[in-house]
């Protein structure tokens, strides 16, 4: 459910159901948020809601309004109620746990729309960058905050048509939240979470589009073909998964780059030693003199900012490992088609 966006309107409905004075400032801290019911007087016409960000509070129903997502799962318990209680004690029949599986069908769905196709460890990331802009701790911010917290994980917006677009794109993620069952905070420029998260998807599409119009000129470049991409893509992926990733318990910095919360399609990565042991797994002859010509090779080719081969990087590496013969790689992989080489050089 989401608070009403009039303080007065709170207080009111509040007070005329008999709620005290005494939560009515964090009541009024938590105006336009979307909060989650976690149990409710009927009698009373009250509900208990909670919110990461102000705990649990008590809020009459005049205080609340239903967001699109809240309906859809109603609707949807609404039909499945009747099923779910005309079971026993001894468990559910074939009919009601089809509708219990259609309720959580309902419920995922409409969770998996809010979240703009991220992973729940991504949501975690987004939730506490953008918690630390909310700077009231309302769960919204206006377009002055979004700014500054668009500015710090670097996407640009100092020019005005550099705003300008930004103002369109945040227009555009309103629209998708709100298409996915959310509703909007009240005022034009006041943002929720979910507009940030459709926002975020809305900039990694962009830029997975910009990866691969990338991949694609650096192939055609380098005279690889599709097939050969798709191979080389495949056993990159596994080296980089097998060097680790980002700790769902790290806390997240102030720092953080967009390219650490969305990625810029060349966030994976392998290091020297992978790639050595890569090379080894072939069949390559490698001694300790070819590692500095490695180290220098690696410098002149896509790297990210910690100096590890991205996707890029390793189509050219690899195509210059090739045509200078590197370790002998061309005779280690002689009596092997090029998918089997492939295959044999995953690291398990």
């Amino acid at each position: 459910m989401r608070v009403v966006g009039d303080v007065s309107r709170v207080k009111e409905a509040c007070e005329s159901a008999g709620l005290t004075d005494k939560g009515n400032v964090a009541r009024s801290a938590a105006v336009g948020s979307v909060l989650y019911v976690v149990d409710r007087d009927v009698n009373a016409g009250i509900v208990r809601c909670h919110s990461p960000l102000h705990g649990d509070l008590w809020f009459a129903l005049g205080a609340l309004c239903e967001t699109r997502a809240s309906k859809d799962i109603a609707d949807a318990f609404e039909g499945s109620l009747p099923s779910l209680q005309s079971c026993s004690n001894q468990g559910l029949d074939f009919d009601s746990f089809v509708e219990l599986a259609d309720l959580f069908r309902v419920v995922r769905n409409v969770w998996d729309r809010m979240k703009a196709g991220f992973s729940d460890l991504e949501i975690k990331r987004f939730r506490d960058i953008f918690a630390k802009f909310d700077s009231d701790g309302s769960g919204d911010i206006d377009d002055k905050e979004i700014m500054i917290l668009l500015a710090n994980i670097g996407i640009e917006c100092k020019t005005k048509a550099n705003q300008l677009a930004i103002g369109e794109r945040l227009e555009k993620a309103r629209k998708l939240a709100s298409e996915a069952g959310v509703q909007s905070p009240d005022g034009p420029k006041v943002y929720s979470f979910w507009d940030f998260m459709q926002l975020m998807r809305i900039e990694r599409t962009k830029r997975d589009r910009e990866y691969e119009d990338m991949v694609q000129e650096t192939s055609s470049n380098l005279n690889f073909d599709s097939t050969e991409v798709a191979q080389f893509r495949e056993i990159f992926i596994h080296w980089a998964r097998q060097q680790g990733g980002w700790d769902a318990a790290e806390p997240v910095r102030i720092d953080k780059t967009v390219e650490d919360l969305i990625g810029d399609g060349l966030e994976q990565s392998i290091s020297k030693i992978s790639l050595i042991k890569l090379l080894q797994s072939l069949g390559c002859t490698l001694q300790t003199k070819d590692e500095p010509t490695l180290t220098e090779k690696i410098k002149d080719v896509g790297t990210n900012r910690d100096g590890q081969l991205n996707f890029v990087g390793f189509l050219q590496m690899m195509r210059w490992l090739l045509d200078s013969n590197f370790g002998g790689i061309n005779k280690a992989t002689a009596n092997l088609s090029r998918k089997e080489s492939l295959v044999s050089a995953r690291p398990w």
